[in-house]
């Protein structure tokens, strides 16, 4: 397994806790995104780097994520409007609250870690579930995702196209000045490789 703790980007670190400015693009390393550094790290410590299972993102802080979380918590039968203690609740990649989840400030990484690297890892990897908690005395919520060493299958993979315009819906809940658009980009015959382009605006 692999887990990242505290997710921040390295343009917002800088400005806030090292130069007070915001930085130039030049001045960045070029490995500093969240899987960028995850698979640095399972690459060289992994003993079997193919046998990846759970991505693991400790601490959320972002504002913005736990906001999808909430979003996310309101889809469930009843309603739930608090983090619970472990196992607290799991959502599957079939539903729109699962693919938003997947898709927030904290989560993307782990599509990114999976899509990047698939050659090392074997081949195709997807993420089937991803499990929302709190630790015992933690006041931040914690995710795991779940990966899948089989490829989606057909319909799957059809059925997340089909219905990606309303996981984008239920992302941005509470982000008024926020737009989002997604298009195919590309898609296999066998439907289970899909290549989307995703545009989010926000003002600021």
């Amino acid at each position: 397994m692999v887990a990242l703790m505290n997710i921040m980007s390295m343009s917002y670190c800088a400005e806030k806790f090292t130069w007070k400015r915001k930085p130039k693009p030049d001045e960045l390393p070029h490995i500093g995104t969240p899987s960028d550094i995850a698979w640095a790290t399972w690459n060289r410590v992994g003993a079997n780097v193919a046998g990846i299972k759970y991505l693991i993102v400790t601490q959320v802080i972002n504002s913005d994520s736990r906001e999808i979380f909430k979003s996310a918590l309101r889809t469930l039968s009843p309603p739930q409007s608090e983090f619970k203690l472990w196992p607290g609740h799991e959502f599957s990649m079939d539903d729109n609250a699962g693919l938003a989840i997947l898709g927030s400030p904290v989560g993307r990484w782990a599509g990114y870690f999976l899509v990047q690297h698939k050659d090392k890892l074997g081949g195709n990897r997807f993420i089937s579930k991803v499990r929302v908690f709190l630790p015992p005395g933690a006041s931040m919520p914690y995710l795991v995702f779940y990966v899948d060493p089989t490829p989606a299958q057909h319909a799957i993979a059809e059925d997340m196209v089909a219905r990606k315009p309303e996981a984008e819906e239920l992302a941005v809940t509470g982000r008024a000045d926020s737009m989002a658009s997604t298009r195919t980009v590309k898609k296999s015959d066998d439907g289970r490789n899909v290549v989307r382009e995703h545009v989010v605006r926000d003002k600021f």
